[in-house]
């Protein structure tokens, strides 16, 4: 039995308990609400037992919608992880979990302190010469408060994809490009004095730009490329945040949540397949589309 085949058995699976838990939940769920809120009529027993049904059915509701797709993702890393990346990073080093620390990953000096902080999934590659490095994380931070009923620990996770691409030339002055939606408990918005405005409106309504260069700025990103960016915001779902520092660029998709664009309530098949290779090809459409690999990036002569 080939992998394609045994994904989709499993997948059938988790479909089918979709299927039985999520229509029991919300029936649960929406006649319990309907008694408790219309139907009680003074009996208490009903009472009781409605709101025992309410929580049931809410809890089903979290199951069915959050752990078949968690385990679903799971079955893919594991049945074709080192296949794909075999075939579309060719030569690499991976690490499972916590393959960068903190201090590796912001090098940019983007992120702000956390209270705790992960990776996973991390690669090391090279595509048309340029050196990268492929990562999730999990940034978490620890809030402590007080109210009425006493002292309260909230945990708060902030999951993303971190790409580092190390370039041949240092273009030493640095240049932060970050969505003006950007999350503000894990990023510096302003990590340089001088503001910057590029030729795209567009682009200049969606991303906050700060340089300590205004020259050098613009000729970081060319027009065609402040389109290419704008694409690829589009095409992520999260935040996108990119600093060019010295001999690297970094690139990042905050709160975004490792999704390999197939679902498990769809049949998995050979199209199935392409879509994941798509997720693991996007560090190489970053170098293509911003040319990365280009002499002004990687062009030593140039400064000499």
């Amino acid at each position: 039995m080939d992998n394609i085949t045994i994904v989709e058995n499993k997948r059938k699976k988790l479909a089918t308990f979709f299927w039985i838990v999520f229509p029991i939940s919300v029936a649960l769920f929406v006649t319990s609400f309907f008694i408790i809120n219309y139907g009680n009529s003074g009996n208490n027993s009903l009472l009781i037992a409605s709101f025992i049904a309410i929580i049931i059915g809410f809890v089903g509701l979290i199951i069915s919608l959050l752990i078949p797709n968690k385990v679903f993702n799971r079955i893919i890393r594991n049945t074709f992880n080192e296949a794909i990346a075999k075939s579309v990073y060719k030569n690499y080093d991976y690490t499972q979990k916590n393959g960068l620390s903190f201090k590796e990953i912001n090098k940019s000096l983007v992120f702000k302190k956390p209270d705790d902080f992960a990776t996973s999934e991390t690669f090391r590659f090279s595509y048309k010469d340029v050196e990268i490095v492929s990562s999730n994380y999990v940034f978490t931070k620890i809030e402590v408060y007080t109210d009425n009923h006493g002292t309260h620990t909230e945990r708060k996770e902030y999951p993303g994809r971190y790409f580092e691409f190390h370039l041949e030339r240092n273009l030493g002055e640095g240049l932060e490009i970050i969505e003006k939606r950007y999350n503000s408990n894990v990023f510096h918005k302003s990590l340089y004095k001088e503001k910057v405005e590029f030729e795209s409106m567009e682009f200049n309504k969606k991303f906050r730009i700060t340089t300590n260069n205004k020259e050098k700025a613009f000729y970081f990103i060319r027009p065609k490329e402040l389109l290419d960016i704008v694409e690829l915001e589009k095409a992520f779902k999260g935040n996108l945040v990119m600093v060019f520092n010295g001999n690297y660029f970094y690139f990042i998709i905050d709160n975004n949540n490792v999704n390999y664009g197939v679902s498990f309530l769809k049949k998995f098949n050979e199209n199935s397949l392409e879509i994941i290779k798509d997720f693991y090809k996007i560090p190489l459409k970053i170098v293509d589309k911003l040319g990365l690999d280009k002499d002004r990036f990687n062009n030593t002569s140039i400064d000499e």
